[in-house]
């Protein structure tokens, strides 16, 4: 059996050689750590608006093509902010999320994050591991892609070609 922490290797080895190739041979490392920057301050931004309940910033980080392989985010873009919101009102939790690495090229970024849900009695209702994949569209990074570890549905590489 595969431990849960290794189950989306390939995936991620996937996603690494996807980044490598985009990247060219022109990238600098400086270049890179200005994208490690970008995508970590965007990402930070999602997680502000997920706990400020702030809508109109989440619905301009979604990339339109957003894909979850978990079922209660497996909606259209639209669906799912509507969800998010409907969630707001029913619910008083606040997201904690910590970056635990960030790897960035010139056209997509993969995000992994430990994920927690904590209710109003600071107590941890959902925890998962998580890797997000954003892709830059018009200059802005767009949460394009989420995967759970413990996923319901496997993602196929056709899903990472943008």
């Amino acid at each position: 059996m595969i431990s849960q922490r290794y189950k989306f290797y390939l995936v991620h080895l996937l996603l690494g050689t996807i980044m490598i190739l985009s990247a060219g041979c022109n990238s600098t490392r400086l270049a890179q750590k200005d994208g490690e920057i970008t995508v970590r301050s965007t990402v930070e931004t999602f997680i502000k608006a997920m706990n400020t309940e702030d809508i109109k910033t989440l619905e301009l980080l979604y990339a339109e093509d957003f894909k979850s392989y978990a079922p209660i985010y497996d909606l259209p873009k639209s669906q799912l902010l509507k969800s998010i919101q409907n969630g707001f009102k029913n619910q008083d939790h606040q997201i904690k999320a910590k970056i635990i690495e960030i790897i960035s090229g010139p056209t997509v970024a993969t995000v992994e994050l430990d994920w927690m849900i904590i209710n109003e009695n600071n107590e941890i209702i959902y925890s998962q591991d998580l890797l997000q994949v954003w892709k830059m569209e018009k200059n802005n990074w767009k949460l394009n892609r989420i995967l759970f570890y413990a996923a319901s549905k496997v993602p196929e590489a056709g899903d990472f070609k943008f």
